[in-house]
């Protein structure tokens, strides 16, 4: 242990923890610790706290030589327990995570330089308090360790020194590479492009890559995922004729607007089939992507319906082509790409008869969906069993066949399905028509399909 027992001035460096204490009997004060951040010839640097002092002053400085700095957050830690810290001539490195200091540090002389080696998260607090600067300017800079996708400025006020942050939004600094030139290269086409947008408002390369994964442009085959909700808005009826239907659909983020042909009628005793033809336009808006694209495709199917068992198949084919788009997907652009969409339905069911005088069929079913997309060399499949039930009411009167019905199902992705038709035929002229609500609660929300049209049987 060493002993302050006068009224004198002590100056001390030291390299290497101390192993005894300073006992200075409330003269702390009087003593100044020198720290230069100079390693001895041990390798031992002097920025070492003094055991059981509380109150003295602490001075530091760079010992004049080259390439020597401090960092700040070391300095403070040695100096919780000082009256005061003393900054000279010398490079001083500013990080996160610095303890408050209570007591002043005071600039002495004209050449510190301050280098920030760190942005905090929260701009709203100072780097760092409590810097005096007694007339002297402190020069201060940012370290080559800031990420490139920062646009760093300081300011000080009352003492403290706050950081003031803009993002960079050339996307070639940010990313680099083809991902880098294709975003620049949606700014230059757009300036208010959504995608750009909601990018420019990220803080970090981590959201900023959450926003990428769910833009159709950058991830597409997001663009395909209405196609998989068209697809659910089951359209086939198996009713005898040849129907035009024109039918708009619609949700939130997508409205299709188009017709279908199908062709329906018995096969054999109990058993019926439809073929069709699909063809419209696709708008996609979502908060990220504004796209859109000609839809056409086809589906096939069978159904078995006598007294006692319902049984359902159809697969369905849906091709889009989008328009006037260029999307991103493994460091390759691609110029207005096309996407596919397939789905595979097998429902099973038992047939109750409610009042049969009536011809009310209520019909439980489970099943099995499958559903494939593919785009750009992305593809995804989702396969879900499905339960529900359909209740159809077949008529015949004067000559006119009447079918009114509704269908529900749910599937084990979350995706909920619920229609009513009406179908009307003329057998003596043979003409007819009929109408079809459905609606659809899937990823998009809710989606509402429309389709108004006639019907001939040759």
């Amino acid at each position: 242990n060493i002993i302050l027992k006068n009224n004198r001035a002590l100056k001390i460096q030291n390299y290497g923890a101390f192993s005894g204490e300073f006992i200075c009997n409330g003269l702390c004060s009087n003593v100044t610790q020198y720290v230069s951040g100079i390693l001895d010839e041990y390798g031992q640097t002097d920025v070492q706290i003094l055991p059981g002092f509380s109150g003295h002053t602490i001075d530091a400085y760079n010992g004049n030589a080259a390439g020597v700095v401090i960092n700040v957050a070391d300095l403070i830690a040695i100096g919780q327990n000082a009256g005061t810290i003393y900054i000279g001539n010398g490079t001083f490195t500013i990080g996160t995570g610095i303890n408050d200091f209570s007591h002043q540090i005071f600039v002495k002389d004209e050449q510190v330089y301050f280098l920030i080696t760190d942005i905090p998260e929260d701009l709203s607090m100072p780097l760092i308090s409590n810097v005096w600067m007694n007339g002297n300017q402190v020069h201060t800079d940012f370290s080559d360790d800031i990420d490139p996708m920062f646009n760093p400025d300081y300011d000080w006020r009352e003492n403290s020194l706050y950081i003031i942050l803009t993002r960079q939004t050339n996307y070639n600094v940010v990313f680099g590479g083809v991902l880098g030139e294709y975003l620049d290269g949606l700014r230059n086409k757009n300036p208010n492009d959504k995608l750009l947008s909601v990018l420019d408002s990220q803080m970090s390369r981590d959201s900023m890559r959450r926003v990428l994964s769910r833009a159709g442009r950058t991830n597409p085959i997001n663009l395909m995922r209405p196609v998989v909700t068209f697809n659910t808005h089951d359209s086939m009826l198996f009713l005898p004729g040849t129907a035009i239907a024109p039918f708009y659909m619609f949700s939130n983020d997508f409205d299709f607007i188009g017709g279908h042909v199908n062709v329906g009628g018995n096969i054999a005793e109990h058993l019926y089939g439809n073929i069709g033809l699909v063809g419209g336009v696709m708008d996609y808006s979502s908060d990220y992507d504004n796209v859109s694209g000609v839809l056409y495709g086809g589906n096939l199917g069978v159904q078995y319906v006598d007294d006692e068992y319902y049984i359902n198949t159809y697969g369905v084919f849906s091709y889009v082509s989008f328009d006037d788009v260029d999307v991103f997907y493994d460091d390759k652009i691609f110029h207005n790409p096309g996407g596919i969409g397939i789905n595979f339905v097998s429902d099973f069911g038992l047939i109750y008869k409610i009042y049969e005088n009536m011809n009310l069929n209520v019909i439980p079913f489970v099943g099995v969906r499958g559903d494939y997309i593919s785009i750009v060399h992305q593809n995804d499949a989702d396969v879900n069993l499905r339960m529900g039930a359909k209740i159809e009411k077949t008529d015949n009167t004067d000559g006119n066949k009447y079918a009114i019905g509704g269908k529900l199902f749910a599937q084990t992705d979350g995706t909920i399905y619920g229609a009513f038709y009406v179908d009307m035929l003329s057998v003596v002229d043979g003409v007819g028509g009929g109408l079809e609500i459905g609606t659809v609660y899937d990823d998009f929300g809710m989606s509402y399909k429309f389709a108004l049209g006639g019907k001939i049987i040759f």
